[in-house]
């Protein structure tokens, strides 16, 4: 594994005024950025504090899921290594293949838990 640290947080909502109110107020959070994908019908809101980030998704459109933890991101160095080795030990892949879209290598896995987990590689 190549796994080095926890990456980001990915959370959900419908309206980002709210969540990204208390975020910044509450927890110290600043927006670093947002970022529009209206090809996967979603507006991504980067926040960080502390070294630490949280990735706000707002659904440009209908979604199944709309609020709440999306995905857990954790930061690999060697992005393929760590898909084979998920592949190998019979993880339930979402992927078929390592993605690479917006300067990034990711894939994602369902956890026992039910819960996504995202492997991302920054290049």
């Amino acid at each position: 594994m190549s796994i080095k640290r926890l990456d980001h947080v990915s959370l959900l909502a419908k309206d980002p005024g709210p969540v990204l109110d208390f975020y910044r107020s509450r927890l110290g959070f600043e927006l670093e950025r947002k970022r529009e994908f209206p090809e996967m019908k979603m507006a991504i809101y980067d926040l960080k504090a502390r070294g630490e980030s949280v990735e706000l998704i707002v659904p440009l459109g209908e979604s199944k899921q709309t609020e709440g933890l999306k995905h857990i991101a954790f930061l690999s160095d060697a992005i393929d290594e760590d898909f084979a080795a998920f592949k190998a030990g019979g993880a339930s892949l979402v992927h078929d293949s390592v993605q690479r879209h917006g300067g990034c290598s990711f894939f994602f896995v369902k956890a026992p838990g039910g819960h996504l987990v995202e492997v991302i590689e920054r290049l």
